[in-house]
């Protein structure tokens, strides 16, 4: 997947996310490639598009890297797809139903739930953001898809 790619997926200019690897921390799962641009994976577009959803709720680019990366994704190959995460945390969903990514301040823990959890989950924090992981996901399959 090119750049060009994760930027539809995540909303984020190629300056965006070009600065938030060379200034901010990111480190991307997919290589630079000499004399080519930068292979990006799914799992990098899944990590992006949850740091554009946190900067887009006033975090700092240092801070929202720093809570996205490896709040769910820890260590996975060029083949790792992002709808493996929903099953692999919350067992099997019906397809209709919504999966969450939660943060509650002020430690910037990441907790994936359901739907019908979602409002217990905010209830009970300070802060917290909600971000709905299913719809990442459905993005960057599109995207997979296209190509």
């Amino acid at each position: 997947m090119n750049i060009h790619a994760v930027s539809e997926i995540t909303g984020l200019s190629r300056a965006q996310i070009d600065l938030l690897i060379s200034r901010h921390g990111y480190a991307p799962y997919g290589k630079a490639v000499r004399g080519k641009g930068r292979e990006f994976v799914p799992a990098d577009a899944f990590d992006l598009a949850i740091i554009a959803q946190l900067r887009a709720c006033g975090l700092s680019n240092e801070d929202a890297v720093a809570a996205a990366t490896g709040a769910l994704l820890r260590e996975v190959d060029n083949d790792f797809m992002p709808s493996c995460l929903i099953p692999s945390y919350l067992g099997e969903i019906d397809q209709k139903e919504i999966a969450y990514l939660i943060f509650t301040a002020p430690e910037m823990e990441a907790d994936l739930v359901r739907e019908a959890e979602l409002n217990g989950h905010l209830s009970r924090a300070d802060a917290s953001i909600a971000i709905n992981v299913t719809k990442i996901i459905k993005k960057i399959e599109a995207g997979n898809d296209e190509r």
